[in-house]
């Protein structure tokens, strides 16, 4: 099946591969084009993209952990160490920096960058030693999920399912951290996954609550931030037993942005949630709840009225509608083993 992305995109696709899944590494899907086009056979595990201006950065969930620069062209790098391992995020700090999320360890790193080149890692912060929340099979340690750049204050912001908190490293130049100031309480259980910022709010994804929490800039609070409230990831009501994996019932993963549309997948549900954010009060107002067309919506990426999902356990990518008199409509689907992380760029 073509596609016509209606800008001139290409959606960037990372796989699990081995005895975590059935992908083939990096692969994209130009404009028009019927399948996904292998790019990268050797990246093992990339589980994070990240554009670069002439090519991407493939995060491999491995151990020990490794980022690959996959050009434009098709040409890739050496893998580069991250320092650490099961590495399942990463983000630009600027020009010369990376920062890397490690979930098993509990660690993040700092890379150095050079023309979208990952370096020798900088900077390694342990960010085991705090408590942690009440569930006690998957909160057993500190598990950094993701790494934001808040260019307001200078900081990284890591997500940590572990420890129920939002941390806050300083970035000084070609290094970051450690911590110095107090991490962002999230409810005990919440699990934060990933986030988003915009202006003075952030969402946070609770992936074992199934929660979205929002909070505001607060220089009074000795975290920065203060709850606005919390709310439900699925618009709809959910039976457990109706999960793809009725073991785990529903787990939330990636959230994206555009404007005031926040889209993120629902994993068990095979669900993706589309709400809309008044930046002015903090609040989010239901949309529309759409399918994903496929088991475990993994990742997301929103295009104009429609919304591109990696169905991770489904082994495809799948393009659905969700404005519109079409909204849940299937506009078309793409082979891809175990897909983890898209990128349209």
């Amino acid at each position: 099946m073509s596609i016509d992305t209606g800008r001139d995109r290409t959606l960037w696709i990372g796989s699990y591969t081995g005895e975590m899944g059935q992908g083939e590494g990096v692969s994209r899907l130009p404009p028009g084009a019927s399948a996904p086009e292998p790019v990268d056979l050797d990246v093992p595990s990339p589980s994070w993209l990240v554009d670069v201006g002439t090519g991407v950065l493939a995060v491999s969930e491995a151990d020990p952990g490794l980022v690959t620069r996959v050009g434009d062209d098709g040409e890739s790098g050496a893998g580069q160490p991250t320092g650490s391992g099961w590495p399942c995020h990463a983000a630009v700090l600027s020009p010369t920096l990376l920062a890397v999320a490690h979930y098993g360890p509990g660690t993040v790193t700092a890379l150095g960058l050079d023309d979208g080149r990952p370096g020798e890692v900088v900077t390694t912060i342990d960010l085991s030693g705090r408590p942690l929340g009440p569930q006690a099979d998957r909160q057993d340690g500190s598990h950094p999920h993701q790494v934001v750049f808040d260019e307001t204050t200078d900081e990284l912001l890591v997500p940590d399912l572990g420890a129920d908190v939002v941390h806050r490293i300083p970035v000084r130049g070609n290094e970051i951290g450690p911590p110095e100031r107090d991490a962002v309480t999230m409810p005990p259980g919440f699990g934060p996954r990933h986030l988003v910022l915009t202006g003075d709010l952030m969402v946070v994804v609770g992936e074992l609550s199934s929660e979205l929490w929002v909070g505001r800039r607060d220089d009074g609070s000795p975290s920065g931030w203060s709850a606005v409230g919390t709310t439900s990831t699925l618009l709809h009501p959910f039976d457990p037993v109706g999960s793809s994996d009725p073991d785990v019932g529903n787990l939330p993963s990636a959230i994206r942005l555009e404007g005031d549309v926040i889209a993120l997948g629902n994993r068990g549900a095979d669900r993706v949630s589309l709400l809309r954010l008044d930046h002015a009060t903090g609040t989010l107002s239901p949309i529309t709840e759409v399918p994903a067309h496929g088991e475990w919506p993994r990742d997301l990426f929103l295009d104009g009225d429609d919304v591109w999902v990696a169905c991770e356990r489904a082994h495809r990518v799948t393009r659905v509608r969700w404005r519109g008199a079409q909204a849940g409509t299937l506009i078309g689907a793409w082979p891809a083993g175990s897909p983890t992380a898209l990128l349209l760029r």
